[in-house]
């Protein structure tokens, strides 16, 4: 069931592209006007509300930087930049055999499974992946593309 209020909802849970989405704003508001217009936007969404990732998404949010950065110099300059928001993630954990006995585990893999099984009924899930927005509607979880939080 999709909720028109669910931007007032407290619990988000994220994937590495939204967080990756999220980072580069921050990254690059300073010096691009469109950045800066989606940054307000995606600040505005998040304020007062608690983050969830899973542990494999700081590892996919790494390599996405790294694969966008192009250089070493430039990505030890961005991870400078946003260590510190890194820890305001809560990191929740699921055991590797809750994630192999999922049934969608072939189609989708440890990090996606892994985060719709922290995704609460009560929660949000965002995420650039349509197939696990569908997935996560699927099984009753109200999940959301990152680009409706831009919608006014």
């Amino acid at each position: 069931m999709i909720l028109k209020d669910w931007k007032t909802k407290k619990n988000i849970v994220i994937d590495s592209g939204a967080l990756e989405e999220y980072y580069l704003l921050l990254l690059e508001a300073s010096t691009k006007k469109y950045a800066k217009e989606r940054l307000k936007f995606f600040l505005d969404f998040l304020k007062n509300k608690k983050i969830y990732v899973v542990p494999q998404v700081f590892a996919e949010t790494y390599s996405l930087l790294k694969r966008d950065a192009r250089t070493d110099s430039k990505l030890i300059y961005w991870l400078e930049q946003i260590k510190d928001h890194f820890r305001y993630l809560n990191e929740e954990h699921i055991s590797k055999d809750e994630i192999l006995e999922d049934k969608s585990f072939l189609k989708f893999g440890f990090t996606d499974i892994a985060l719709s099984k922290i995704t609460r009924k009560d929660w949000i899930f965002l995420s650039i992946d349509q197939p696990l927005i569908n997935l996560c509607n699927s099984r009753g979880l109200e999940a959301h593309h990152i680009e409706e939080i831009f919608i006014y």
